[in-house]
């Protein structure tokens, strides 16, 4: 069976975690562990992020380390090659979470890849909703929006042209989502059964 690389992108709290392990439950795919330079938050999925510093972010950036990598000065996200190539071992699909900024190098993949991105139709008002239920702080959910905002400004039109599709998780429920998604990227979604 010939690699794939598929990606999920979108902002804060748009479903990311949740659908990543739906995806992860029901169908052969693997998550390397991705990379950040920002401190441990406690909505951080054990195991998911390497914590590395600016430094070092940008060295292996300038090293092209990274599969996918970018940073805006106060924080550093990215897969690095390595931490794709230990999980490609033992599978053919690979799942990362990408940022918007990240878009030029998903084009450069020469590895088949689809890029599904979860949003909100209404931005602001979802994230800070959500941000709320999820008692987060003021700065926090400040600081959150205002970087998803100027990511959708500088990148979305690309994204758009890229993307296999855009879905709006504020306009649907998770089993509706991930039926979505797993079909975007291929799989045949597994039906959950209703408790009645």
């Amino acid at each position: 069976m010939n690699k794939i690389i598929t990606c999920l992108s979108g902002p804060s709290l748009s479903g990311k975690s949740t659908i990543t392990n739906i995806l992860l439950k029901n169908h052969d795919i693997v998550l390397p562990q991705h990379t950040t330079t920002r401190d441990p938050r406690s909505d951080d999925i054990a195991g998911f992020y390497h914590y590395i510093s600016m430094e070092e972010f940008i060295k292996r950036l300038n090293n092209n380390e990274f599969i996918v990598g970018s940073t805006d000065g106060i924080r550093g996200y990215g897969v690095l090659r390595s931490d794709c190539d230990k999980v490609f071992i033992n599978t053919d699909t690979l799942l990362l979470h990408v940022s918007y900024k990240d878009i030029d190098q998903l084009q450069k993949i020469n590895i088949p890849t689809k890029l599904v991105v979860l949003t909100y139709k209404n931005l602001e008002y979802s994230m800070r909703k959500r941000f709320l239920e999820e008692n987060k702080s003021r700065t926090d959910i400040d600081y959150r929006i205002s970087s998803a905002q100027d990511d959708y400004e500088k990148y979305f039109n690309k994204i758009k042209e890229f993307a296999t599709n855009i879905v709006y998780t504020d306009l649907l429920n998770i089993d509706d989502t991930y039926k979505i998604v797993s079909e975007s990227f291929g799989f045949k979604p597994y039906v959950r059964k209703r408790v009645k």
